[in-house]
């Protein structure tokens, strides 16, 4: 059963990105705050190329964000392709303006390249699907939205992540594989084909995330995992498995070429992921092609300053942050299949 209709107006997802620091005055780039409602990040990105004949790679910025929303994030072009190819920066925000909202502009030091922000802040509006399930279960939502405040929720990469009809990471697979090495209805460059390559990684991170799940081993911290302290340095966890009550960083891998991998019982579910996806066990190797160097992934997304506001149980509104790379999709999901397994507990215990 599905509790609650997720975007079901523009108006109930809005998004707005956090850099975590203004961008310095007088600097060698624009910076562009806009807001956008009914077009993808890519939308507004192709029309500035087209119109300005630029290329892909002269477009800065930090995120990709929904289409079916009202969303805020910055752009940067330097100083030197506005002069050259928009004829100055007003003639570049005039044309903003006639497909965004433009919120602001000013300078900064370098340009924005994807995971620069520091998080995104939501504003996020479910409509009941039936008011009156909703009304039967409003202890069950509060106690499900103070786990996830406590515990935080498996960190997905969100299908938004995977493209219109979610086929990019098959692309990116054929890519990385060496299958194919051009892209015939897309635009053929290599910003577009890490973008399809990038997919593939966030795919296999997917179905390993799944599996850690399926194991029982989510909150735990097991031999070998590679753990972010808040020093931000990677360290192996030596020692048994155990609960993961420090809310430490445990990660997984998001594979691209010279990834750092786990040791001990956590490398075997890393390995386990690459046999259940039948990869070769240098598949790594295909990456170093597209100049894609591999990172680790926290396994867990911990929404911070989730609150509800206080009104009818048929519109719950939700407000929270969520750091660079997560997916409130997410969030909103572990929210449904938590109510829909308990909803089947209590069933069971009748």
């Amino acid at each position: 059963m599905t509790y609650f209709k997720f975007k079901d107006r523009v108006e109930d997802f809005i998004v707005e990105e956090m850099l975590g620091k203004e961008p310095e005055w007088e600097w060698d780039f624009h910076y562009i705050f806009f807001e956008k409602k009914n077009l993808a990040t890519f939308d507004i990105i192709n029309k500035i190329q087209w119109e300005f004949r630029l290329n892909r790679n002269m477009i800065g910025f930090a995120g990709l964000k929904d289409k079916q929303a009202i969303t805020r994030q910055w752009i940067t072009l330097s100083k030197r392709d506005v002069h050259k190819y928009c004829g100055g920066i007003n003639n570049l925000l005039a044309f903003m303006r006639k497909q965004v909202k433009v919120l602001k502009a000013t300078y900064g030091k370098k340009p924005l390249k994807l995971g620069n922000n520091k998080g995104n802040r939501f504003e996020i509006i479910l409509r009941a699907v039936k008011a009156n399930e909703i009304e039967k279960r409003k202890s069950m939502i509060e106690n499900i939205l103070s786990d996830i405040s406590k515990k935080g929720v498996p960190n997905y990469f969100g299908e938004q992540r995977f493209g219109h009809r979610g086929r990019n990471w098959q692309t990116g697979e054929k890519l990385v594989l060496g299958e194919i090495k051009s892209l015939r209805w897309d635009n053929n460059t290599m910003a577009e084909k890490r973008f399809k390559v990038q997919a593939f990684s966030s795919y296999v991170f997917n179905v390993y995330l799944d599996m850690r799940q399926k194991a029982g081993k989510l909150y735990s911290i097991l031999p070998g995992d590679i753990v972010v302290p808040e020093d931000g340095r990677y360290k192996h966890r030596t020692g048994k498995e155990q609960e993961n009550t420090d809310r430490l960083a445990v990660t997984g891998p998001v594979v691209w070429y010279d990834l750092k991998h786990a040791k001990e019982e956590a490398l075997m579910l890393e390995k386990a992921t690459y046999q259940k996806l039948s990869l070769p066990a240098d598949i790594e190797k295909g990456f170093q092609k597209f100049n894609i160097y591999g990172i680790r992934r926290a396994i867990l997304l911990y929404p911070e300053h989730l609150s509800r506001s206080r009104q009818q149980w048929n519109n719950l509104s939700l407000q929270f942050d969520l750091t660079s790379g997560g997916y409130a999709s997410v969030v909103i999901d572990y929210l449904e299949n938590q109510l829909t397994q308990k909803r089947g507990e209590g069933a069971n215990k009748k």
